[in-house]
């Protein structure tokens, strides 16, 4: 989470230092607006909708996004999700919209961003201890021209699209009915 708000500082940075960013922009969201904004003026703040999701993946396919010095400890997932299905492993992924987020008059342009990460990786090489392996994020095309613009490009960022725009929990093209679904895209082939 630090390092997100640590993005956040940066990108908010970069785009009041380059020109030809714009701070503001015609957004159409179901997200409330910032409501602590004028109570810290001096701060950077705004609103943060996310969620996390949890799903099963072949455990193949986790093994195979993790780099081969390290190793799964399934061990410690079986402790965890007992009942886990042999074959499986779970994979997380956190989907986020900032929007209204700024300082005093300034304001970012809305963005949304999607990581997804391989829990109860053995980077110490011990079979205990366990951490979480992030893979590349997907993130506005916004964020990407912002730190390149500030001189601060994101090594592991891949510029994507979402659907749609600015609005992480509106209905994307081709969704009917109650189905409430943001679709992304990234032309790169490091991620997912």
């Amino acid at each position: 989470m630090a390092r997100f708000y640590l993005l956040s500082l940066l990108v908010l940075c970069a785009v009041l230092a380059v020109s030809s960013i714009s701070c503001t922009g015609n957004c159409i969201t179901q997200s409330l607006p910032n409501p602590i904004r004028d109570e810290y003026p001096t701060d950077i703040v705004g609103t943060l909708n996310g969620t996390l999701v949890a799903w099963l993946v072949d455990l193949k396919y986790a093994r195979s996004l993790v780099p081969a010095e390290y190793q799964l400890l399934l061990h410690a997932a079986k402790d965890k999700y007992p009942d886990l299905p042999d074959g499986k492993f779970p994979l997380f992924s956190d989907i986020v919209m900032n929007f209204d987020g700024g300082i005093g008059d300034y304001k970012m342009e809305p963005f949304h961003r999607i990581r997804a990460n391989v829990p109860f990786v053995d980077r110490l090489n011990d079979n205990h201890t366990s951490f979480r392996f992030n893979l590349p994020i997907a993130i506005s095309q916004s964020v990407i021209d912002a730190s390149a613009g500030a001189g601060l490009p994101l090594s592991d960022a891949y510029a994507s699209t979402f659907d749609p725009p600015c609005n992480g929990y509106g209905a994307g093209k081709g969704f009917q009915g109650n189905q409430i679904y943001s679709q992304w895209h990234s032309p790169s082939t490091h991620m997912l």
